[in-house]
């Protein structure tokens, strides 16, 4: 229980940063920034090819229980494949990801940003203000999801469902 509570206190203390500006697009070609969520509380959950299959099941955890209270966004980092297999790449996320929007983070800009965590998807939150009030880095075990999910629910001011 100590370990659920110290993970908790990691999340509070390292909120506050301003949410970095980003436009990317997709995986179906549409363009996505930071400016059009401006207002809204939303969820980034970066990963690299490795952590890709963790950030999938928080992806489902957090739209279960925050529904439409908060927008939740896959980004895919990227960095590395080469231009002529972007296409292909692109095809297998329209293929693979068809109900959630996945940022296609070519040249892994926001995974830099945020200081992410090789093999494993990082959560970062941020409120309607534009300010991060919430990182988290780690595999998506129900302790972990039900903490986060709480801490979100207080910072982003939704009511328990």
């Amino acid at each position: 229980m100590l370990h659920v509570i110290v993970a908790c206190l990691v999340l509070v203390t390292a909120a506050a940063d301003t949410a970095v500006e980003f436009t990317l697009e997709d995986q179906r070609g549409a363009e996505i920034s930071s400016q059009q969520l401006r207002g809204k509380p939303y969820v980034l959950i970066i990963a690299d090819r490795d952590g890709a299959e963790h950030s999938v099941r928080w992806g489902e955890g957090l739209y279960r229980a925050l529904g439409n209270d908060a927008v939740i966004l896959g980004c895919a980092a990227l960095e590395g494949v080469p231009w002529f297999l972007r296409w292909f790449v692109r095809s297998r996320f329209r293929e693979s990801v068809t109900a959630v929007p996945v940022l296609l983070d070519w040249e892994g800009v926001l995974f830099r940003a945020y200081r992410c965590s090789p093999k494993l998807p990082t959560l970062i939150a941020v409120d309607a203000n534009a300010r991060v009030v919430c990182r988290h880095s780690g595999k998506p075990d129900s302790d972990a999801v039900r903490n986060v999910v709480a801490l979100l629910r207080q910072r982003f001011g939704v009511e328990q469902q």
